[in-house]
């Protein structure tokens, strides 16, 4: 078990939560979207409200110090983005 302690200033502690709050609400809001969808009609326009997904994302990538190349990444990569941007040992 590691036992190292760490500590998030405040600011990017809230800047963390923001994000990840943004993330769940447009998540759920467009899985609701597309339930609810009764035709092709409805897709399009869900499609087109969508359209500036990639650039909401390379953003976010930005800001936490993730790749934001199309090059993949997984959880340990996250978690060392997110420890050197935000974490304060």
């Amino acid at each position: 078990m590691n036992d190292e302690k760490y500590v998030i200033g405040s600011g990017s502690f809230r800047l963390l939560i923001g994000d990840l709050y943004d993330l769940y609400c447009y998540h759920f809001s467009l899985t609701r979207r597309l339930a609810e969808a009764a035709d092709e009609k409805a897709l399009l326009k869900i499609q087109k409200s969508v359209s500036g997904y990639e650039r909401r994302m390379k953003r976010l990538c930005r800001r936490w110090g993730l790749p934001t190349d199309d090059t993949p990444w997984a959880y340990d990569t996250m978690e060392k983005s997110i420890r050197e941007r935000m974490l304060h040992e």
